[in-house]
């Protein structure tokens, strides 16, 4: 006889693997923090180890070994002096916290780090925006259910083929954005030209030119946010919204007084991990701007100072603090988002 949490586990496992597959390099890391808070809000803290007990552990360490050996060797690389001169032959000089006070000390630093966050800030809200009245639109529409498999798509694109895409819609000479404005009579910045071009500091927090940058993550997150929308909508019982719809007698009503309040808790939690992703993006901004200093963000700095500067203490060390920063982030606020989510009939 089989046990129904084993069989749970298993397909869990699987279900983990093919997302791991599937899903580009750069959106892997998220997938254990995803599939922790999902398991806690969905099975409680009881259900939790009995259900994923049966084939979901193997799976789940052989991805948080490819995540936190790296995590603790940059760790260690950021308190000794290391560059490529002496990166094989172990010269590795103990400098303590001396990269964390340069990085920290540096005005420079401290704005890229606030434009990251507002970058990512400006990506959820752009995404959410789109996305879920996407998503309510698609759920009251019963015969637009086929749509939710063209909304993968994008997902699953990588996101470096999305970035080659919207340079080319922002190109400063033919793009098709540049275009449509001229005809609306408008005159378009040189978006590129100005996110590309190097600077005596940091000028902006978060320019014009990171736009579209922007455009990208919201062309490839807003379809999965809206995806979740219709879904979360779609487990409200018909019985309920219809007493709802009766008792408001407008659609908006209905959805403000009843639906929303019912799934707040998963858009919350989806926004949530939705900034933590967005505040390491990379593709979308290396592409069309490269090391551009107006558009840098923690990603940006950190992919310079390994791959050009090949200064690999003070790369281990900005690392180490968005590591920080996004442990801190779930420790305080998870626990809360895993509270608040309960399930729609208790």
């Amino acid at each position: 006889m089989i046990r129904r949490p084993r069989t749970i586990g298993l397909a869990a496992g699987v279900a983990v693997l093919a997302l791991y597959v599937v899903l580009p390099s750069g959106q892997r890391s998220l997938l254990p923090i995803a599939i922790a808070l999902g398991a806690l809000a969905v099975f409680g803290w009881r259900g939790f180890p009995r259900t994923f007990r049966g084939g979901i552990w193997p799976v789940a360490f052989v991805i948080l070994l490819l995540g936190v050996v790296p995590a603790l060797f940059s760790i260690v690389v950021s308190f000794f002096d290391v560059s490529s001169a002496n990166l094989m032959n172990g010269g590795w000089r103990f400098i303590g916290l001396e990269r964390f006070a340069r990085v920290t000390a540096s005005p420079d630093e401290r704005a890229i780090l606030l434009r990251t966050l507002l970058f990512g800030a400006a990506c959820v809200l752009a995404q959410f925006a789109i996305g879920v009245p996407w998503g309510v639109a698609i759920a009251r529409k019963p015969r637009l259910n086929w749509v939710d498999g063209l909304l993968v798509l994008p997902i699953v694109m990588p996101p470096i083929i999305t970035a080659l895409g919207w340079r080319a819609a922002f190109d400063d000479s033919f793009g098709i954005v540049r275009k449509l404005l001229l005809a609306l009579g408008l005159d378009p910045p040189t978006w590129l030209a100005l996110g590309s071009r190097a600077s005596a500091g940091v000028e902006v927090l978060l320019p014009q030119a990171m736009i579209p940058s922007i455009a990208a993550e919201t062309w490839q997150w807003a379809p999965f946010v809206a995806l979740f929308t219709a879904l979360s909508l779609r487990q409200i019982p018909a019985n309920l919204r219809g007493w709802a719809g009766t008792a408001a007698r407008s659609r908006w009503r209905t959805f403000r007084v009843v639906e929303l309040p019912l799934i707040a808790p998963s858009l919350v939690l989806i926004a949530f991990l939705r900034l933590l992703d967005s505040l390491k993006s990379f593709e979308s901004i290396w592409v069309p701007f490269g090391n551009g200093v107006l558009t840098a963000t923690e990603s940006i700095r950190i992919a310079t100072h390994a791959l050009e500067i090949r200064d690999y203490s003070t790369a281990a060390a900005l690392s180490t603090i968005m590591l920080a920063f996004i442990a801190f982030t779930l420790a305080v606020v998870g626990p809360s988002l895993v509270a608040r989510r309960r399930p729609l009939g208790g």
